[in-house]
């Protein structure tokens, strides 16, 4: 605020509306840095919390046992690494059952660009179980609030770990813990890891050639987290 005001009196002062001798009151070297008090220095940057990724397994078997609607919101959520927002404002027109896809237009995406899931075995489950409990219009909601037409509340994941008493986890978090785990304990190359979070690889000139997304690369990625988080049965 105080550098916009210096700059319209620097203009005003150049337009004549101003006339000399003066010296600009809104000036800060010389002037307002010996009287105004410094700016504090910016905190450290703050990361959701997360759970770690060895105590993952254990939860996801104990979320799996709750009947909510929010909990299997939560499942596959974490299944896919997704945000909060990605999954409780999926619509039926965004699942595609035969190719096992769900693809998020980009007006729904922080970045603004289209993103392809592949669905896991479970988030398959999960989305035949939605099914049987809606008419699958295609611009309905996948997990529906209690409000006609309106999806699952913002708070409605976080209230599912705060009844499991892990309120002090957030849901964002839960991505860190895939990308952690993805990270110490396979081989899936950095790029496609990225990919699965959507995030941007690389500068603009690297994204203009590069139109994949790796999506033979993240189904394997996907799987494997999916078997960490539900070992399969012996």
């Amino acid at each position: 605020m105080r550098g916009r005001i210096e700059n319209i009196l620097d203009a005003a002062k150049a337009a004549k509306h101003i006339s000399s001798p003066w010296e600009n009151p809104a000036r800060w070297k010389g002037n307002l840095i010996h009287l105004l008090p410094r700016r504090p220095k910016k905190s450290q940057v703050k990361h959701h919390a997360a759970m770690p990724y060895e105590d993952l397994p254990k939860f996801f078997a104990q979320l799996q046992a709750r009947k909510a609607v929010a909990a299997r919101a939560l499942e596959l959520t974490i299944l896919h690494a997704t945000r909060t927002n990605e999954t409780l404002r999926m619509r039926w027109s965004e699942v595609d059952f035969d190719a096992r896809t769900w693809t998020i237009p980009g007006e729904r995406m922080k970045m603004g660009v289209e993103h392809r899931i592949p669905l896991t075995e479970r988030g398959i489950e999960i989305l035949h179980a939605q099914a049987h409990s809606s008419n699958r219009k295609p611009d309905a909601f996948v997990f529906r609030g209690h409000k006609q037409g309106k999806p699952l509340s913002q708070m409605a994941m976080t209230m599912v770990l705060r009844r499991m008493g892990l309120g002090h986890f957030t849901v964002h978090g839960m991505r860190s813990c895939f990308r952690d785990y993805i990270g110490d304990m396979t081989e899936h190359p950095e790029s496609v890891v990225e990919q699965a979070l959507a995030h941007q690889i690389g500068d603009e000139t690297t994204r203009a050639y590069r139109r994949g997304d790796a999506i033979i690369k993240r189904r394997a990625l996907m799987k494997d987290w999916e078997s960490y988080l539900v070992p399969p049965s012996t």
